[in-house]
């Protein structure tokens, strides 16, 4: 019985940590779009996994220099995730779109300035 218990603790760990893993991926996206677009236009990237099913998006509706000489954009990031769970129609589902301003610190960091979900 405690066999039984601990590999369902760890599927059902490893279902949920499928979610954080697709989490970590559209920020890690989110910074690197930040840090590769061109100045002055409106940019958008997609992202999808196919194992988990898992997509987002980023579009930045502006970027310009603010008067204090900082890299700023506006931005708007979608996510849908849902959750891993063995079964389905369990689990949670986060669709979330975010609209906000970052600007990027002079270490290199983006920061975010105001975000409104």
């Amino acid at each position: 019985m405690r066999y039984c218990s601990l590999l369902l603790l760890i599927f059902l760990a490893n279902c949920t940590s499928m979610g954080m893993q697709d989490r970590t991926t559209h920020s890690a996206l989110f910074v690197d779009h930040l840090n590769n677009m061109p100045m002055g236009k409106t940019n958008y990237l997609l992202w999808h996994n196919s194992a988990t099913g898992n997509s987002g998006d980023i579009k930045i509706v502006h970027s310009y220099i603010h008067s204090s000489g900082a890299k700023c954009v506006d931005y708007q990031s979608t996510v849908n995730i849902q959750d891993g769970w063995p079964m389905i129609g369990i689990g949670s589902l986060d669709r979330s779109t975010e609209f906000g301003k970052a600007c990027q610190m002079p270490d290199g960091r983006w920061r975010i300035i105001e975000r409104v979900m």
